[in-house]
């Protein structure tokens, strides 16, 4: 539903909803990582896809549609949600090197 929601063209809502919208999916999917599976699972590129290119973008010739910066942001950080976390061990333990 969720998808559908954020990929519907022409949008039905304004700019800050749907960066609210996004806002609250990244937090969510931070604290449930199985939601956040799920999402993936459920086509989460394709909705992706949708939200950078629109759901008319030709394969072979894809143009951005226009976004707001703020709604680019929270598309990021949706991204980065669904990433897998990075190892706390060996090249990545940065933190650690420094302080220690």
């Amino acid at each position: 539903l969720q998808q559908l929601l954020l990929v519907s063209s022409p949008s039905v809502m304004t700019s800050n909803v749907f960066t609210m919208i996004l806002r609250i999916l990244s937090t969510v999917f931070q604290h449930r990582t199985s939601l956040a599976t799920e999402f993936i699972k459920q086509d989460a590129s394709g909705t992706i896809r949708s939200l950078l290119l629109g759901n008319k973008s030709p394969v072979d010739n894809p143009t951005l549609i226009h976004r707001s910066s703020s709604e680019l942001f929270e598309i990021l950080c949706l991204c980065a949600e669904l990433l897998p976390q990075l190892p706390k061990y060996g090249v990545f333990s940065v933190d650690t090197m420094i302080s220690g």
